[in-house]
């Protein structure tokens, strides 16, 4: 029995038979003139068949071709027979044993290297291997050529793609989406016949999108899931289909071409260099047109924050904070969601470059230092101590005396600024003095001192000079004083800043801590909703300080800046 080849194959036999490997069965063929046969020289390896494939149901027009020219024409229907045999029937050497599936016609003779005929395939015709046999009784001898195949898969079919379906229905830059492609012609995976599925090409003026998961469903349905990078900008993918041409060229049939939408889509925190006055920088990126609700999130130490804006378009964005909403609390980052008409999208959280130290609604009211100046009434003794304990007894206005130890400091008229001697450590019952005092002279208490340091500047007990609407007085308790929470916050040491907001999320006053306030303490001092107190200095001159003698500097949203 021989073996299907190839190749040509030549035989001993008072047949020529030039035996094609075909997908399908294949039936006899009848007679014309000018029909060819073989010129009785040496046959070659490269034979070539156009179409190659051929496919159920089709009458295909089909050339033989051999490089070596071993075809002679002019021969009559007694001298050339030719035969379509199945596979089957060649290896039981049976060469003229027709397919039933399979009719060939008009044999035609070209050239010396080419002969053509028709073939038509049974629409019922199963998949195969057939064998063209071309038989001249004047020559003694059988050839083999290459295959041919018939099978469903030879129809040429061009696909086409009539929508591409995704939720959101643009492409999102570097995120995943399942897309459904609709058209038709499209080759399914897995098909019975075994044909090559359609191939799918997505491509961007930036390069191309890479994609997987896709499955031809059937043959007007595929599904992929595309994954456009994140640095793609905004530009219009393209998709073609393609279906395997197995006939020649072009090897593909392209489909036309449907375009999507990529879409950048991100928002991100880029400033909260004026937080301090709750307000914060983003930068939202979209297609025009692209708009929904953006959603603020605060993350505190006890408390956490959202607030939801109106509507938002691509671009810069500077937010303002609802800071009579946010509660006191140290906030270290920020991070939100932007629910546009496209899909929603995550604000990735934002760390602040230092905690924002939000001590919410402060009563700041004002104080100041005696003046001897504004004071009425009598004199009454008091005395001046140095740093060496040398006491100098002085007459000073009794009421200035007063007031100038409760505040801890005063301007007389003739000795300058004078600083309470318990608060510079110069007292009779602490520090270097204790036992050195001359009757009379009195260092300790809250009230009823008399004795002084002379100063060169008014002094709060950071030991700085205060400053008009500058310095401040932050809560204190204790004895010896010490600074507390502001609004139960953080407690503000020397020099530490407040930023005062009346609550436009815009600075009118700052602060710096630098002195101490034991009745800023008491939370009944906070009035109209306040949660903390402050006291302000003021270098007004009076007499009789303390509260309510000068009016409030007001009410502010307070941030420690420092």
């Amino acid at each position: 029995m021989s073996k299907f080849l190839d190749r040509w194959e030549l035989h001993s036999a008072h047949l020529l038979a030039v035996l094609i490997l075909l997908t399908f069965s294949a039936a006899a063929a009848g007679a014309q003139n000018n029909l060819a046969c073989w010129n009785g020289s040496q046959v070659g390896n490269l034979v070539t068949w156009s179409p190659q494939y051929w496919a159920p149901g089709q009458t295909v027009p089909v050339t033989l071709t051999d490089p070596l020219g071993p075809f002679v024409g002019g021969y009559s229907p007694s001298q050339s027979y030719y035969f379509v045999i199945t596979q089957a029937s060649y290896n039981a050497g049976s060469y003229t044993a027709e397919d039933p599936n399979v009719t060939v016609a008009n044999l035609q003779y070209v050239n010396p290297t080419t002969i053509s005929f028709q073939a038509t395939v049974a629409s019922g015709a199963p998949i195969g291997r057939d064998a063209f046999s071309l038989w001249c009784p004047l020559i003694s001898e059988i050839e083999v050529a290459p295959s041919i195949f018939i099978t469903p898969c030879a129809v040429a079919a061009t696909p086409t793609i009539t929508s591409l379906q995704s939720t959101p229905s643009v492409w999102v830059a570097g995120q995943s989406t399942t897309v459904t492609i609709s058209g038709t012609n499209f080759m399914p995976n897995g098909n019975a016949n075994g044909c090559a599925p359609t191939e799918l090409s997505i491509s961007v003026p930036t390069g191309s999108v890479p994609w997987s998961s896709m499955v031809v469903n059937s043959p007007t349905q595929i599904t992929v899931t595309v994954s456009p990078a994140a640095s793609d900008p905004a530009e219009s993918a393209t998709v073609t289909a393609a279906n395997v041409n197995l006939n020649g060229s072009p090897a593909f049939l392209v489909s036309n071409a449907a375009t999507t939408p990529i879409a950048p889509l991100s928002g991100v925190v880029t400033s909260t260099g004026d937080i301090m006055d709750g307000v914060v920088g983003l930068n939202l990126t979209a297609p025009s047109g692209t708009s929904g609700e953006l959603t603020l999130a605060l993350a505190g130490s006890k408390h956490q924050y959202s607030q939801t804006f109106s509507p938002s378009q691509p671009g810069t964005e500077s937010l303002d904070l609802s800071l009579s909403s946010i509660a006191a609390d140290t906030y270290t980052s920020i991070d939100g969601t932007w629910d546009t008409n496209i899909q929603s999208v995550d604000i990735p959280p934002y760390t602040f470059p230092a905690p924002w130290v939000y001590f919410g609604y402060v009563r700041y009211t004002q104080y100041n230092v005696p003046y001897e100046s504004s004071c009425t009434g009598g004199q009454g003794n008091a005395w001046i101590v140095t740093t060496s304990c040398t006491f100098t007894k002085v007459s000073l206005n009794s009421t200035f005396v007063s007031q100038a130890w409760i505040n801890g400091t005063g301007v007389s008229n003739s000795y300058g600024t004078l600083k309470n001697a318990a608060a510079v450590n110069l007292g009779d019952q602490k520090g270097p003095c204790v036992g050195k005092y001359p009757s009379g002279a009195i260092g300790h208490g809250t009230t009823g001192g008399n004795t002084f340091e002379e100063v060169s500047s008014v002094t709060g007990s950071c030991n700085k000079a205060l400053v008009n609407n500058q310095s401040a007085a932050v809560p204190a308790s204790g004895n010896p004083a010490k600074a507390v929470p502001l609004s139960g916050v953080v407690a503000l040491s020397c020099g530490n800043k407040l930023n005062l907001d009346p609550g436009n999320n815009t600075s009118e006053y700052t602060r710096t801590a630098a002195d101490l306030c034991p009745a800023c303490s008491n939370s009944s001092t906070f009035t109209n909703g306040t949660v903390g107190h402050v006291d302000s200095y003021s270098s007004s001159p009076s007499c009789t300080v303390g509260p309510g003698m000068l009016p409030d500097l007001g009410d502010f949203y307070s941030t420690k800046t420092n």
